[in-house]
């Protein structure tokens, strides 16, 4: 796993943030976030990972308390995506869940996951 991509928000963007976590309650400012971030970025993100010819797939754990699995859900509505829930599972996905991720991956890029032994 790489080095964590930083969101680049612009200036206007920022402020919209800002102003609203100072305005207002935690459920208020993750409504704003997730507006700015899911409304305005991941449009883009798709139209161009599908203009590449790249395939896209949701992974998300359904105990994710960072980002609700609802938002996922309104996500892979909107966009047309595939999206795979795993059941009693966090925001770690590689982390709790590495098996369940490769295997999907390798099933996405039409490969057949690996044999495993017990030991995980």
């Amino acid at each position: 796993m790489g080095p964590v991509q930083p969101i680049n928000l612009g200036p206007d963007q920022i402020d919209i943030l800002t102003r609203d976590l100072v305005l207002h309650d935690w459920v208020s400012y993750g409504g704003t976030l997730t507006h700015v971030v899911v409304t305005r970025r991941i449009a883009a993100a798709v139209a161009t990972i599908a203009a590449a010819g790249i395939p896209i797939q949701l992974l998300h754990g359904a105990q994710d308390r960072t980002v609700p699995v609802a938002i996922v859900r309104d996500v892979a509505r909107r966009y047309q995506l595939p999206l795979t829930v795993l059941a009693g599972q966090p925001h770690t996905l590689p982390l709790s869940a590495p098996d369940a991720c490769a295997d999907l991956l390798h099933t996405l890029v039409g490969a057949r996951p690996p044999a495993r032994s017990g030991n995980r």
